[in-house]
């Protein structure tokens, strides 16, 4: 059994006899029990229904509203332009319509990335967390990165790679985007015989994109050089100087950064 067929026959193993006995004895304890145990249970279940049907209505209607994409705007980008023109317009059978109301979150930093989105209409603002160990999902508490409307894009990251998300994206007005699952997008590339050189270029463009984002949202300052004991008495102009030789660098999971008694450029 998995786990939630576990939890159900847990539920319908406490259930039965309390349903027993409220036939027998007909006791208003008995009801009152029933409702604390399984009142809760019920209701968040209905919830969640009722919430993925206002989800998949949302997204018929975006469907009917929105342009199709089209080749065109996807070889804008430089993920899709090295793809051969086949496979891309296999991928645009394939995105989804999704809809999102005022005040919802789209993706969520640090959530495992399963799809792009291409925006069609509405607006988004694009937040990163102040310190990356909170677990606060307010909005004010977070850094303000961009704001993105009508033909921009996001979660290119988590076509390439296997990582979570690095931003939260925070709808501004009820948006309607199209989504492109990884799962489609690696299938395809997979059915039109890509070589492992495509797969390292579109990871280099991802990487180059990271790199561009971090150099503007995680700038070096000299403060940050005084903080570490080998260079707290080393003076600002040195160390300012030694911040415009410095760059940042992007390492994947697995990869080394320093080899022992090994030179590292």
């Amino acid at each position: 059994l998995n786990a939630r067929q576990c939890r159900w026959l847990a539920v319908v193993m406490c259930a039965v006899p309390l349903l027993r006995w409220r036939e027998n004895a007909r006791t208003v304890k008995a009801e009152t029990i029933l409702r604390l145990l399984f009142g809760p249970l019920l209701r968040r279940r209905f919830w969640q229904r009722a919430k993925a049907k206002e989800h998949q209505r949302r997204n018929e209607e975006a469907r009917d509203q929105m342009a199709r994409l089209t080749v065109e705007r996807m070889e804008r980008l430089a993920f899709f332009k090295l793809l051969p023109r086949s496979c891309v317009t296999r991928m645009i059978d394939q995105v989804e319509p999704r809809a999102f109301v005022s005040g919802e979150f789209i993706i969520q930093e640090g959530d495992p990335g399963d799809n792009m989105y291409f925006i069609e209409s509405g607006n988004v603002e694009i937040l990163v967390k102040r310190d990356s160990t909170s677990k606060s999902r307010n909005p004010d508490n977070m850094i303000l990165v961009a704001t993105l409307g009508p033909g921009a894009y996001f979660g290119e990251f988590a076509l390439i790679n296997d990582e979570p998300r690095t931003a939260t994206v925070h709808c501004l007005s009820p948006t309607n985007t199209w989504a492109l699952s990884k799962m489609v997008f690696t299938r395809e590339l997979d059915a039109a015989g890509c070589e492992e050189a495509l797969h390292l270029k579109l990871r280099e463009i991802a990487d180059q994109r990271r790199l561009t984002n971090m150099a503007q949202l995680y700038p070096c300052r000299v403060a940050n050089l005084k903080a570490i004991p080998l260079f707290a008495n080393w003076a600002p102009e040195k160390l300012s100087a030694l911040i415009e030789r410095m760059h940042p660098s992007v390492t994947h999971a697995g990869e080394l950064i320093v080899r022992d008694r090994k030179s590292v450029v």
